[in-house]
């Protein structure tokens, strides 16, 4: 499963669902109550506009890494 991330004011987001904004429209203007409905839905925490298209993202929160020794990691086939 390949995922989409977007990089925002020093911030990483994973977008889980892009939406053209014209979906949102009520009587010409976009509902943004619909667009927080939505994004409560996909359980999502930001809702970001990149043109006419709304993106529904998380937030990544900080990444730890850490570094793994390959010898650990050998599977032995040996019973």
């Amino acid at each position: 499963m390949k995922r989409k991330f977007f990089e925002h004011n020093d911030k990483l987001y994973w977008v889980k669902k892009e939406v053209p904004s014209s979906y949102f429209k009520g009587d010409g203007d976009v509902e943004m109550k619909w667009v927080k409905e939505y994004r409560d839905y996909l359980v999502c925490d930001h809702v970001l506009m990149m043109g006419e298209v709304f993106l529904f993202c998380s937030e990544v929160s900080d990444v730890v890494m850490e570094e793994v020794d390959d010898k650990e990691n050998i599977v032995s086939n040996e019973v």
